[in-house]
This record gives structure tokens, C-alpha cells and sequence, in this order.
């Protein structure tokens, strides 16, 4: 998927299941979160997104701008 998108070893990382201090700090380190999926759910990375603070880019279509609802765009 990185080769797709023309990204650099550095540019993307797929982690898997990771355990939930490693995710937190990853959350407080990153600078905002995005979603590309044309089909979710609930989206639960959402909601930790917004714990953290996070800005959110991603698409006003599926689950997201109702998960979003409680949050200023």
C-alpha cells in the first residue's frame, strides 16, 4: 500500500495490534489523524483522536461526521 502512494519507508508505518501505552504515545506524538476509509463503522480511532485532542481529516461521508457530531469541524 506505501508503494501505491509513493512513500518512503519513513513516510508510512502499519503496525498491527500494538499494546495500549505504545498507541497513547503514539497519539500524543502525532500532529492529526486521518481516515481514508470509503466504509466504516463506529470508527472508534475517531473517538481516540479526539481524546488526544487531534484534528481530524477525513472523509464527511459513512460513520464519520455522526461520530464527529459532538466535536466543532
Amino acid at each position: 500500500m506505501a508503494d501505491e502512494f509513493y512513500l518512503q519507508p519513513d513516510e508510512a508505518r502499519f503496525l498491527g495490534h500494538i499494546p495500549d501505552a505504545e498507541m497513547f504515545a503514539l497519539y500524543r506524538a502525532a500532529t492529526y489523524s486521518s481516515r481514508s476509509a470509503k466504509h466504516e463503522g463506529f470508527c472508534l480511532p475517531l473517538v481516540e483522536s479526539m481524546i488526544f485532542d487531534l484534528p481530524i481529516v477525513g472523509p464527511r461521508a459513512t460513520a464519520v461526521p455522526d461520530t464527529r457530531a459532538g466535536r466543532a469541524s
